[in-house]
């Protein structure tokens, strides 16, 4: 009667149910999802619906250390440069460090990274920029620029890539048309959602 479970398997379902308190907080325009290679990373995306950045949809990754919850604070790298203080122009990275100085294991999750990330599009924290260039508070008018030009920047390389999937996908459905197995021809047809 006693089970036995791998400690990779109890890794990486610790790390799940990190993942469940996520869902449980409904993150207003905030969407995760666990790598299927890794825990230890997951794919998100931010849509901003009004302010500055407004109709910004900003791709990210969330990087879980090994160690997690007990060693340092999960990173969040955008997947593409993002015009703003708190992300760093070379490295893309948010600087979480600003709201979690120290991570501490039963007070600090990954829920309120997400939060920090999707509220510095929302209220702006010019204090100590990482990327020196903001010139929010020296010139509103070429800040505003910079910002509506990194939104229609995320927002191409995101219509891009669909563009890319929906040719991919249409290739796989015109190779897929007349599979020839054992002497017969099959008609395939891919479907998106069940008939």
């Amino acid at each position: 009667s006693h089970i036995s479970v791998s400690p990779f398997k109890l890794h990486y379902w610790n790390k799940l149910t990190f993942f469940t308190l996520v869902v449980k907080q409904k993150l207003p325009g905030v969407y995760v999802q666990p790598s299927y290679q890794s825990a230890l990373m997951w794919f998100g995306v931010i849509f901003i619906w009004h302010g500055l950045y407004q109709d910004g949809v900003f791709k990210f990754t969330v990087y879980i250390p090994d160690n997690y919850p007990d060693g340092e604070c999960p990173r969040l790298v955008f997947d593409i440069p993002v015009f703003h203080p708190l992300v760093d122009p070379e490295s893309v990275k948010l600087d979480v460090k600003r709201a979690f100085a120290k991570w501490r294991r039963n007070h600090n999750h990954i829920w309120q990274v997400l939060m920090y990330a999707w509220r510095i599009f929302y209220k702006i924290d010019t204090n100590s920029p990482l990327n020196p260039e903001v010139l929010y508070e020296k010139d509103v008018k070429l800040f505003k620029s910079k910002v509506v030009e990194s939104v229609r920047l995320c927002n191409i390389y995101l219509i891009k890539r669909k563009c890319w999937r929906k040719k991919k996908k249409k290739k796989a459905e015109e190779q897929s048309k007349g599979l020839h197995v054992s002497g017969l021809i099959i008609t395939c047809a891919l479907q998106t959602k069940p008939p």
